[in-house]
């Protein structure tokens, strides 16, 4: 289930893409694990990679916050 949520953050449109057979169009999860990030420090949580928004807070949180240094909460 983890993996399935993760992925619907970098493209909560999968299932529609899937079913119109455009496997081509999905923005896949890169597991870079910045959206655990900004889950841990308890911001929004989106996809940083593919959405400028979440990108835009996860450097707002650094500036503010440092470098997350251990990935658990």
């Amino acid at each position: 289930m983890v993996a399935i949520g993760r992925q619907s953050l970098a493209d909560p449109y999968l299932p529609k893409k899937l079913r119109e057979g455009r496997g081509e169009d999905i923005n896949w999860c890169t597991l870079c694990d910045t959206c655990m990030e900004l889950l841990i420090r308890q911001k929004n949580t989106g996809c940083v990679v593919y959405e400028k928004e979440y990108a835009h807070i996860l450097r707002e949180t650094r500036a503010q916050l440092g470098v997350l240094k251990f990935k658990h909460t």
